[in-house]
Order: C-alpha cells, then sequence, then structure tokens
C-alpha cells in the first residue's frame, strides 16, 4: 500500500470530522458528538480534545467534569490552541477544575495572547495595570 503524499495515513483526524462533531452538536445529538469527539481526542487531534473539554465543563453529552475539562484543556492548549490557552489559564486564575495558580494562570494567558486572542490580551492587560 502506497500512500500519495497529499492522502493522510487512513487513521489520521480530518477537518470533516469536526465539522461532523459540529453538525450534530448543531442538531442536539450531544451524546453522538461527545463519543466522536472521544475518539478524535484519543487519535491526538487537539481541536477535539478542545472542543471536549467544553463539553465537560459544561456537561453536554458528558456528565460535568470540571477536573476532566481542565485536563483536556491543558492537553490542548500544550498543544498550541489558543482557546484551549486561554481556558485553562482563566480556570488556573479562579482554581475551576485545578489548583488555583496565578503564576500558571498568567504563564498560559501569555502564550494564548502570542497567538492574538483577544480575551487573553484583555485579561493579561487588567491583570498587570
Amino acid at each position: 500500500l502506497t500512500l500519495s503524499s497529499s492522502s493522510p495515513p487512513p487513521s489520521a483526524p480530518c477537518m470533516d470530522d469536526m465539522v461532523e462533531v459540529r453538525v450534530l452538536l448543531a442538531e442536539g445529538k450531544d451524546v453522538e458528538a461527545a463519543n466522536q469527539l472521544i475518539i478524535l481526542a484519543e487519535l491526538g487531534n487537539i481541536d477535539a480534545k478542545a472542543e471536549l473539554a467544553w463539553l465537560y465543563e459544561a456537561g453536554i453529552g458528558v456528565k460535568k467534569d470540571l477536573n476532566q475539562a481542565a485536563t483536556l484543556f491543558a492537553q490542548a492548549a500544550e498543544g498550541g490552541s489558543a482557546d484551549a490557552q486561554y481556558a485553562i489559564a482563566v480556570m488556573s486564575l479562579t482554581g475551576t477544575g485545578v489548583v488555583k495558580d496565578k503564576a500558571a494562570g498568567i504563564q498560559w494567558l501569555r502564550k494564548a495572547a502570542a497567538q492574538h486572542h483577544p480575551s487573553a490580551i484583555k485579561v493579561l492587560v487588567e491583570l498587570t495595570e
């Protein structure tokens, strides 16, 4: 079996997977969307980890679990997601789902702000005034 250089490996998540998840969410099929996100997150999809974290934070399609949300946000943040970096920053600053840690929160805000995340920039400015 030879794959062309333009073909992703058969198990690689693609953007279409996330579109499918968003359609499921829009249709109110929250449990199906969450199950799909769990699979994608286990395959290493950073966007899926961040989206799944939001579902755990709100209890949509899964049982509300702030600790799991924080874990997934941290994984997505480490993977470079500015939205996840902002989310774990807020959780760190407020002690929601994680131990309150202002230094870690500011570090995550700086990473998100470096990617031009507007809310991260705003909060970072407010904290340093």
